[in-house]
C-alpha cells in the first residue's frame, strides 16, 4: 500500500535517519510512507506521480498558513481518499481566520475520509464537529534505536518546555523551585524567549540551559535526570512524557496527554494543580519504592507507542478505507 502524507515540512522522500524523528517522521516509517510538502502539489511539479499512485493520502496542516488546506479540495476532485491529522491542540484551528475555519470545518465534515486525532480527549471533541471516522494516531518511538544510557542519574530534575505558556515552564519551575536538588534543567525550544537564559539563571543559580540537540541525544540526556516535570498546557503529541519512559525517567505532566496518562498514570495531573505537581515530585525524590513503581509502570506500557507492534492495526485501518466504495 502507498501512503503518502502532504505537510509544509520541506522534507521530500521516505524516512530514512530514525534516530532524530520528528513525531510526524515516526507515522511516517510507520506506514511506510513517502512525504511531499504542500509546495509540490502544482501540474508542473515532478513529484505529481507520487500523489497519482498513492493509495491514501495524510494530510497534516499548517498552523501558520491554514491556506494549504485547499489542497483538501484538489485531493477530492482527484477522488483520492484522504484523512487529516489534528495539529496542535484541538483548539489551535480556531485562531486561523474564519475563513479557514471554515475550510477546516468543510474537511473534517465532509471531505475527508477519516479525522486522526492525538489523544482520547481529542477523539471526544472531534466526535461533537463531525460523523466522519476518528482515530487516535499514536505518538510512536522506534525499538530498533539503541540509547546509551550509561550515565548514572544526577539529584537533578528537568523542564520539558521554555518560559511561555505554550510549554507552562514557569509553572513547571514553579512547582520544583523548592526542591533539594542540585541543578534545573531547561531544554531550548523554537518559543524560548530573548534573555530567558540569562534572567533565569539570575534568579536561581542552578538553572542550566541545553543546546538544542538531536532527538536521540535528548533522551539521552533526559536519562541523566532524577526526575522530569512538564506542565504544558497545550495537550497534543505527548512527546516528551514518551522520551521520558525511554529514559527512565519519572515525569510529572498532562492528563490529557495520552503518552503521559498511559505511560506515567500516578503522576498525571491538571497542569494547573500545582500543589499536585509539588506533592509528586517531592515524593519523587523521597519514596524509592514510589519512584521504581512509576518507572515501572512506564516500561511495562511503552509497547503501547512502539511503532513496529502498532504498524500492522493502522494499516488495516487504512486499506479498509481505501477499498472503501
Amino acid at each position: 500500500m502507498n501512503v503518502l502524507f502532504l505537510s509544509e515540512q520541506y522534507f521530500i522522500g521516505k524516512v530514512s535517519d530514525n534516530t532524530n524523528m520528528r513525531t510526524e517522521y515516526g507515522w511516517m516509517k510507520m506506514l511506510d510512507a513517502f512525504h511531499l510538502p504542500y509546495t509540490e502539489i502544482k501540474s508542473d511539479s515532478q513529484y505529481m506521480s507520487v500523489l497519482d499512485t498513492a493509495d491514501f493520502v495524510i494530510v497534516i496542516p499548517s498552523k501558520k498558513n491554514p491556506q494549504f488546506l485547499a489542497i483538501g479540495h484538489v485531493l477530492k476532485k482527484m477522488d483520492k481518499k484522504f484523512g487529516i491529522m489534528q495539529e496542535g491542540p484541538n483548539y489551535l484551528w480556531q485562531d486561523w481566520p474564519v475563513e479557514f475555519q471554515i475550510m477546516y470545518l468543510g474537511i473534517i465534515k465532509e471531505l475527508a475520509d477519516i479525522v486522526f486525532v492525538h489523544n482520547e480527549h481529542d477523539a471526544m471533541y472531534f466526535s461533537g464537529i463531525t460523523n466522519k471516522p476518528i482515530v487516535s494516531l499514536k505518538t510512536v518511538f522506534d525499538d530498533t534505536i539503541e540509547y546509551d544510557f550509561s550515565s548514572e542519574k544526577t539529584n537533578s530534575v528537568i523542564i520539558g518546555g521554555n518560559m511561555v505558556s505554550w510549554y507552562g515552564g514557569m509553572n513547571s519551575y514553579l512547582s520544583i523551585r523548592n526542591l533539594k536538588v542540585d541543578s534545573i534543567v531547561l531544554p531550548s525550544m523554537g518559543r524560548k524567549q530573548e534573555k530567558e537564559e540569562e534572567l533565569l539563571k539570575q534568579l536561581d543559580e542552578r538553572i542550566q540551559y541545553l543546546p538544542y540537540m538531536p532527538v536521540k541525544s535528548f533522551i539521552e540526556e533526559i536519562a541523566k535526570h532524577k526526575l522530569a516535570i512538564h506542565l504544558m498546557p497545550t495537550a497534543a503529541a505527548g512527546s516528551f512524557s514518551l522520551n521520558c519512559a525511554l529514559a527512565r525517567t519519572p515525569c510529572i505532566g498532562n492528563i490529557d496527554d495520552d503518552t503521559q496518562r498511559i505511560l506515567f498514570p500516578d503522576l498525571a495531573i491538571n497542569v494547573t494543580d500545582i500543589n499536585k505537581a509539588k506533592f509528586l515530585a517531592k515524593k519523587l525524590l523521597e519514596d524509592q519504592v514510589f519512584y521504581d513503581e512509576v518507572t515501572t509502570k512506564a516500561l511495562n506500557n511503552l509497547n503501547y507507542f512502539n511503532l513496529n507492534k502498532n504498524r500492522d492495526a493502522y494499516v488495516r485501518v487504512i486499506q479498509e478505507l481505501s477499498n472503501a466504495k
